[in-house]
């Protein structure tokens, strides 16, 4: 039987902890070679392959990093049967819902993990480094082996797993305070488990050898407007806006829009300058013709919006991805 063969493509951030102390940073693709001599015995799972993906801005999760590994996946999707993202733990819960929206059309795996011996640093809440205390030895090489496991699995979606278990991509979140779990799916229903052996919960998306086209692109220019209460915002709705791929507008959650900003963003719209309205927990019900979106944590409408404003050429595409999306990620 042939083996797999698996991509694993490590963003900048992401770490090796391969004893109490011990961390092995990749932080350019000279290290890559060294990398993989520190895992061989990823080796004995399938035949791998690795490089590096550095964030095209510099620092940090952003839109241009999801585009970076959206299209290195691309770019290589022929010449792989699986794929691994090694990523940095605090901002996966980022990265995941993109690549979900980017690649979800995948008749591969594509699994993403991260390591919680980088939940140890000193800048991480004493709180959780007290939770991921017993990570000290075990770190990304754990979760490395049992998203291998994954991806050699015969079925087409995109994932993340973290300790033992498996969530669709496109629905990750923290879980909030944090336990040892750390992540959560926001349907409440996982994609699987890794214990004694690996266990995918149907539905299962089938694998494929179709030919496929992602969509990689995020709006990193959409403009975001933070909305407090009693702020005004129509003088804001003018110059560099008007050449916006789009307009995120974050309402506080005693924030309401008023009949004037509602005028003001509508007028935004036929413009084509389309909006998404975010708002958590909804003051409003509706707001006319704008989307409201408030079923889902920020950092996925944040996601989404970058994404979707990247994809739609007027309002009512952007009305039409983003109910699909979100009944995606609820299962509705």
């Amino acid at each position: 039987m042939q083996r797999a063969r698996i991509l694993i493509l490590l963003v900048s951030g992401s770490a090796l902890s391969y004893g109490p102390g011990k961390k092995r940073l990749v932080q350019s693709e000279r290290e890559v070679a060294a990398w993989m001599r520190e895992m061989q015995e990823l080796s004995i799972m399938a035949e791998i392959d690795a490089t590096y993906v550095a964030n095209a801005e510099g620092s940090g999760v952003s839109p241009a990093l999801w585009q970076s590994i959206g299209r290195v996946i691309s770019d290589n999707y022929t010449k792989f049967d699986g794929f691994v993202i090694s990523h940095e733990v605090e901002t996966l819960h980022y990265t995941a819902p993109a690549l979900g929206a980017a690649l979800g059309n995948t008749g591969k795996p594509v699994v993403l993990t991260a390591s919680p011996h980088d939940l140890l640093r000193p800048k991480v809440p004493a709180n959780i480094r007290a939770l991921f205390a017993h990570a000290r030895g075990l770190g990304q090489k754990d979760n490395l082996l049992n998203a291998l496991h994954v991806a050699e699995y015969s079925f087409g979606d995109v994932c993340a797993v973290f300790g033992n278990q498996i969530h669709r991509a496109i629905e990750l979140t923290t879980v909030a305070p944090p336990d040892a779990q750390y992540f959560r799916s926001l349907s409440g229903i996982l994609l699987g488990k890794v214990d004694f052996g690996l266990k995918l919960f149907p539905p299962i998306r089938k694998q494929s050898n179709r030919a496929v086209k992602f969509a990689t692109d995020f709006a990193s220019d959409m403009v975001v407007i933070d909305v407090h209460p009693g702020m005004q915002i129509t003088d804001r709705l003018s110059g560099e806006v008007m050449k916006a791929p789009g307009v995120l507008v974050k309402l506080d959650p005693a924030s309401q829009l008023s009949s004037a900003h509602v005028s003001a963003l509508e007028k935004l719209q036929k413009s084509k300058v389309p909006v998404i309205v975010y708002q958590q927990e909804a003051q409003q019900d509706r707001l006319s013709s704008l989307p409201l979106l408030h079923t889902l944590p920020y950092h996925s409408a944040f996601v989404l919006s970058s994404w979707i404003f990247a994809q739609a050429k007027n309002t009512t595409q952007v009305q039409r991805l983003l109910k699909e999306k979100i009944k995606e990620i609820l299962h509705h």
